[in-house]
């Protein structure tokens, strides 16, 4: 059982994702410390449902104000004391709907890529008291682009694959993003490897996240963007013509995968890549019978349709060491599409 000292240092907590992550590592005892970019998000937090649900557990989470999380030293502060720090935070791409210019790419995706992955290791290095630093990474980090196009072969990926560091120009945010998530990746490595500090990391790699996103309050926020969108798409009746790999994981089971990283008893400066339902993923498309089951009366409605299409396409993951190691199932992808799709229709206010 975590005690006052196992104190983590939790960034991106106002995230889908890093929300979960927080209220995991609260559940299994940590005491945790969010970096926050303005105090006006602690309230939305501290009043989302699995938080009230802890009651005084809730006392062991603290905060600190970073405005601006590229800067130099922005999390010193935030570090004092911490034996973890999960590193959650990250810009993610616009996903349906209007991203960033051309120009801004490089500001927005990689520059914070570079320099603030280093710049929170050397936080860790220099707060003394830091023993393992977790990094929320993604699957485009360590597979080829062409694999996202749906123009791959069969070769299968795992906790080891790793591809070079892409450099520019970059389409758009997409391809940004897969490009600074490859630079941190490639970074943190490095990095281990050439200043050998007294911490390790562990890097947590997941395909698309679905899940539940308390911290949202009006269906439009789930059907507009984030990677939940990406399912509830064809679920609104929407014809997609472009192609999606089908490599989905459980916001749930992320979040406890950053937990278990921490566990004494796991190795550390190794990665976990994380991705339900083994080497032969559902499609995307068998969300359909899947809310015809699970609420029937939303597809009599039209509220949830089955006459969407959303192409998808296979890139083989084997994600067994995570498994061995962590001793963790993953949720299959009929609780993902449960868990979404119920949310949106608690939203839409006819659940």
């Amino acid at each position: 059982m975590p005690t006052s000292e196992d104190l983590v240092l939790l960034t991106g907590a106002t995230g889908f994702i890093g929300y979960v992550v927080l209220v995991k590592l609260l559940e299994a005892g940590y005491p945790v410390r969010c970096a926050v970019r303005s105090p006006s998000k602690i309230e939305q937090i501290l009043s989302a449902p699995s938080i009230t649900a802890l009651g005084p557990i809730r006392e062991r989470v603290s905060w600190v104000v970073v405005p601006d999380m590229t800067a130099q030293h922005a999390y010193d502060e935030g570090a004092k004391g911490a034996k973890y720090i999960i590193h959650v935070a990250f810009p993610i791409p616009s996903l349906g709907k209007q991203g960033p210019l051309v120009q801004d790419l490089e500001k927005i995706f990689i520059e914070p890529a570079k320099r603030g992955t280093i710049d929170l290791l050397e936080t860790a290095k220099r707060a003394g008291s830091v023993k393992r630093v977790v990094f929320t990474s993604s699957i485009v980090a360590i597979i080829p682009d062409k694999y996202f196009l749906a123009k791959g072969d069969d070769r299968i990926f795992d906790a080891e694959s790793r591809i070079p560091s892409p450099s520019g120009p970059y389409q758009d945010d997409k391809d940004a993003y897969r490009a600074s998530k490859a630079i941190a990746l490639n970074q943190s490595e490095a990095y281990i490897q050439s200043e050998r500090p007294d911490f390790d990391i562990v890097s947590i790699i997941p395909g698309w996240v679905l899940g539940k996103n308390e911290l949202l309050v009006h269906p439009d926020q789930m059907a507009l963007g984030g990677s939940n969108s990406m399912l509830l798409s064809p679920l609104l009746g929407h014809k997609n013509q472009f192609h999606l790999n089908k490599n989905y994981v459980h916001v749930d089971d992320v979040a406890k995968l950053h937990v278990l990283a921490l566990g004494a008893k796991v190795e550390g400066n190794q990665a976990f890549v994380a991705s339900s339902d083994g080497l032969t993923c559902p499609d995307w498309e068998d969300a359909f019978p899947i809310v015809e089951q699970e609420f029937p009366e939303a597809v009599r409605e039209g509220r949830l349709k089955t006459t969407g299409k959303q192409p998808s396409h296979s890139i083989r993951i084997d994600g067994t060491k995570t498994k061995d190691v962590l001793a963790i199932d993953l949720v299959p992808f009929k609780v993902q599409v449960k868990d979404v799709a119920g949310q949106y229709l608690k939203l839409f206010g006819k659940a």
